[in-house]
């Protein structure tokens, strides 16, 4: 009888070892994050735009290893043809301060070149992708729906639109979108959309 006993709670005494075991296996160290940051969002068009991202800063480094975000962006003229328009990834680097190298992707076409950095640019400071949760299509309508549409239907004679996403010194990473006009107008609508919570920062229009 005490034999029975003992056994069993020896046998209580190994599961309750293994469990421990097990749990410290499971909380032990964490592995390597990648280097290259996907999106945890459960958005499908934020994690496809990062996924283009992961693509674009793979042949940046080849440029220079130590290429870094610093916008991103689409040109609009006279249209909102996300479908015919560049998604561009513009990366700086240390190594050549007076460049820029442009990874422009459109559906399934890639292209790349390297071009002069302009004096704005200067002020840009490296994108911290881990704060990017909206992507290109969303902040559009966003500014669309917040003043962008009305200003272009105003000035239906012709019309350009930059959307770009940068970072700029304490300022929180935003989509800043600009309107101008194409015409004798010449007026400017500019609209600056959180690039983390989508919400309008700050909007403006000026002759």
């Amino acid at each position: 009888m005490k034999r029975t006993i003992l056994l069993a709670l020896l046998g209580v005494v190994a599961v309750i070892l293994t469990a421990v075991v097990a749990g410290m296996v499971f909380n032990g160290s964490k592995p390597k994050q990648p280097d290259v940051l996907v999106s945890s969002s459960p958005k499908p068009e934020i994690s496809k735009t990062k996924s283009q991202y992961t693509d674009a800063l793979k042949l940046a480094k080849d440029w220079e290893q130590n290429a870094a975000l610093e916008r991103v962006y689409r040109k609009f003229s006279g249209t909102l043809d996300a479908a015919k328009t560049p998604l561009v990834f513009s990366f700086a680097s240390l190594a050549q301060p007076k460049n820029v190298f442009n990874v422009s992707i459109l559906k399934n076409d890639t292209s790349t070149d390297t071009v002069a950095k302009q004096p704005f640019e200067l002020q840009l400071t490296p994108i911290d992708v881990s704060q990017w949760e909206v992507d290109p299509d969303h902040a559009l309508k966003v500014a669309e729906d917040d003043g962008g549409q009305t200003f272009r239907e105003a000035h239906l004679a012709g019309y350009s639109l930059l959307q770009q996403l940068s970072q700029v010194g304490s300022h929180p990473l935003q989509w800043y979108f600009r309107y101008d006009t194409g015409d004798s107008s010449k007026k400017r609508y500019e609209i600056w959309i959180n690039a983390t919570t989508g919400t309008v920062d700050t909007k403006k229009e000026t002759p």
